[in-house]
């Protein structure tokens, strides 16, 4: 996870939002680039509460395999022994 900017503008209130999205099924955060999405969700995350597994994707993340080895890595870094036996290896 990308630490937070020392020189970051904080937003209690999109922070607040937030954590109201906890306990909803999904919560979407979608400002175009360049509007503290990373930034925001590094503020959030940082007090080390909340559990998270972080990926950033790039050109190459859109080979599938690929992808769901970058997910299942952020998983193991939560929960050890994530994925284990998914490539037939119990």
């Amino acid at each position: 996870m990308p630490p937070v900017p020392p020189e970051m503008v904080r937003r209690p209130r999109l922070v607040e939002r937030l954590l109201e999205g906890l306990s909803r099924k999904l919560t979407l955060i979608s400002p175009p680039a360049g509007f503290g999405k990373t930034a925001l969700l590094s503020e959030f995350f940082s007090s080390g509460e909340t559990p998270v597994g972080w990926i950033s994707l790039d050109a190459d993340d859109n080979d599938p395999g690929r992808f769901w080895a970058c997910v299942v890595y952020a998983l193991q870094k939560l929960y050890p022994g994530a994925g284990r036996g998914s490539h037939g290896d119990d």
